[in-house]
């Protein structure tokens, strides 16, 4: 018997969020509709089916605009469209029944009409999904020339509406024969118009068979992956800066990209998730997406000498096994945080740190084998900045919390344990305004820090914070984002973005993204408090703005140092103050906060008073966490790239103390 499973049409989906206001009354009067139209068919109400069937397809497509949830939910369960038309089928074939004696010619010709569109809806929706197989390339990219690809256009009505194309003959079907019971058409009206209803349909499944013999005769799944691969060769790419995770995690990359941009190497962009590839920010390096790990273990790299790792995803073993090129760890932050010495480094050839510090992580026992391996390359995002422009008598203070990470430091966060009543105190402090930047990840896998979370946002917002999240200017957005708001497939966002993008349009984009920013500072008091989540308007922009820094043990501290100003450790756990110096070296320029917030107070009247009383310790420590000098870090790791190009990489049995 054959083990071949044949071809897969299976997705991975990502669940949609938590509905808006909007999104949960048309949801309500979604459900209010179905709770009506089923009480007018028993009930024998004819005017308040219709209206209830009107409302009811209403509803039905503004759902999927503001509330894709509850259509998500209501799919994956036995409520799918289908079965939810079958109900509203009955419910008109009640109608027909009760309190008279309806015409049985009308009564079988609906239910006939109505088994025909459902046939109908379900080749249809065969169709679409054998449109959307064959559309998805296993191969994706973005940057690299591929425009000489001809495909069939994409049918973006059958691959995101097809189910609206059908609402037309489904809503005909409902309202005519209604209409016709309560006497206000004949019964050769309502036949007619179900005859229209079916003769709808039959041309929606005829313009589905078209798409999909058109898409399939352009083989886009084998032309696609052929040019790329083409693109790929001519490129010769030198370094691969490569990403294994999902776009809740894209900071880990995107913090690397300006420093291989300007780094003057041929360097490939790899992700393995297609949403990634959507949200990935503007780069000027070209990117390649290829989800399936047997994909890329046979996809053609020999030009590239070396690996550049951003995290310890699972699905890097994929690029791990191909030989010819040097693997380098470079992690996404400088941190104390023990993940940051995890034992997993074993499988790269070198690891990249900062200074001195970062090297010393990795002097425990598990990890004590890959010290020959260790390079300190500086750390590029750290750099200075102007001098604050603050007023006197006034201040901007960061809280910066992390996560609270994958539960294996319960201290990892410290938003359930000091985060609100710091904010509360904070706020309080006449002359401080407060800027909130939650890590990415905050409370994906705690409901206290997710609940003290949503506090804070609470505390700020009644402070005056604004309730929208800052967002780029609309001709600062990249058009990635404008063909993602659109609908369109990523067969097709990757032929609109193949070529590399003009310099002139990068910087034109650049100018109208620091004007945005600009304004977006200025746009209110020096005292208003404001939350900062997401990518823009950016890290190193709050940075600018702030002028004390209050974070867990994080990258974010080593990143501030480079600024030389005054900053505040969070010490949740209450450790002995020797016992938390030793075991997070970057806190020994810090003011450390005990969980009763002490010295907080006198840190923040110093900071307004123009004191820094903790200047000469941070000097110190920023060069064993930097490097020398701390400023450096861009040219020493634009050396170590150099080096890596030019060094050949080591036969993988060289790396023996490496897990199998």
């Amino acid at each position: 018997m054959s083990r071949s499973t044949g071809v897969v049409l299976t997705r991975t989906e990502r669940v949609p969020g938590t509905p808006s206001a909007a999104g949960w009354a048309v949801a309500a009067l979604y459900g209010v509709s179905w709770l009506g139209l089923v009480l007018a068919g028993v009930l024998d109400l004819p005017g308040w089916f219709v209206v209830a069937a009107v409302l009811l397809t209403a509803a039905e497509l503004l759902l999927e605009r503001v509330s894709p949830l509850l259509p998500w939910a209501l799919t994956r369960t036995s409520l799918a469209r289908p079965a939810r038309w079958a109900v509203a089928l009955c419910a008109l074939l009640v109608l027909m029944q009760v309190g008279r004696e309806s015409e049985h010619l009308l009564v079988w010709w609906v239910l006939g009409t109505g088994l025909a569109l459902t046939v109908l809806a379900a080749l249809v929706e065969g169709l679409a999904q054998v449109v959307e197989y064959l559309r998805k390339s296993p191969v994706l990219s973005r940057g690299l020339d591929v425009s000489a690809v001809r495909v069939a256009p994409e049918p973006r009505w059958l691959l995101g509406h097809h189910d609206a194309a059908l609402v037309p003959s489904h809503l005909l079907l409902l309202v005519a024969p209604a209409l016709a019971v309560g006497g206000t058409i004949s019964v050769g009206a309502a036949v007619g118009a179900t005859v229209v209803a079916l003769v709808l349909a039959v041309l929606v499944a005829a313009a589905a068979l078209q798409a999909a013999r058109a898409t399939r005769a352009s083989g886009a799944r084998t032309k696609v992956p052929a040019a790329v691969q083409q693109a790929v060769d001519a490129l010769e790419p030198e370094l691969v800066l490569y990403f294994g995770g999902g776009p809740d995690s894209l900071y880990q990359l995107e913090m690397w990209l300006p420093a291989l941009e300007s780094s003057g190497h041929r360097t490939l962009v790899v992700l393995r998730d297609r949403d990634s590839l959507r949200m990935l920010a503007e780069t000027s390096l070209p990117v390649l997406c290829i989800p399936a790990g047997t994909v890329l273990m046979a996809f053609d790299l020999t030009s590239v000498r070396g690996a550049l790792f951003v995290a310890n995803a699972a699905t890097n073993i994929h690029l791990l096994r191909k030989r010819g090129m040097r693997t380098v760890f470079i992690g996404h932050g400088d941190s104390d945080k023990a993940s940051s010495s995890n034992p997993f480094v074993k499988v790269y050839d070198e690891i990249w740190v900062a200074g001195p510090a970062g090297a010393e992580r990795y002097d425990a026992e598990e990890t004590a084998t890959v010290a020959s391996r260790i390079r300190q390359v500086g750390r590029p995002q750290a750099v200075p900045a102007a001098p604050s422009r603050r007023q006197p008598g006034h201040a901007t203070v960061l809280y910066a919390p992390t996560w609270e990470g994958w539960g294996d430091e319960p201290f990892h966060s410290s938003l359930p344990f000091t985060g609100v009543e710091l904010v509360r105190r904070l706020l309080a402090t006449e002359g401080v305004r407060v800027l909130y930047r939650p890590h990415p990840l905050t409370g994906t896998q705690s409901a206290a820090v997710r609940s003290a979370h949503e506090e804070i946002l609470r505390l700020l917002r009644r402070a005056g914070a604004p309730l929208e999240q800052p967002s780029p200017p609309q001709e600062a957005q990249p058009q990635q984002a404008a063909e993602r708001d659109r609908g369109a497939d990523d067969l097709t966002l990757m032929l609109g973005r193949s070529r590399p993008q003009d310099p002139a349009v990068r910087e034109q984009r650049a100018r109208a993204e620091a004007q945005a920013r600009e304004a977006f500072w200025s746009a209110a008091g020096p005292d208003t408090p404001r939350v900062v989540e997401g990518p823009w308007p950016g890290l190193a922009s709050t940075f600018a703005q702030s002028d004390l820094l209050v974070a867990d043990v994080s990258s974010i501290v080593s990143d501030w140092i480079a600024l030389d100003r005054p900053y505040a450790v969070l010490d949740s756990a209450g450790l002995d103050p020797d016992e938390f110096a030793h075991r997070y070296p970057s806190s020994r320029g810090a003011t450390v906060l005990r969980p009763d917030l002490s010295g907080l107070d006198d840190l923040v009247a110093a900071v307004l008073a123009g004191l820094d009383p903790r200047a000469e310790a941070r000097h110190l420590l920023a060069a064993e966490l930097l490097g020398t000098p701390p400023g450096s870090g861009l040219r020493r790791f634009h050396a170590a790239l150099d080096d890596l190009v030019a060094t050949p990489a080591l036969p993988a049995h060289h790396r023996e103390d490496a897990p199998a």
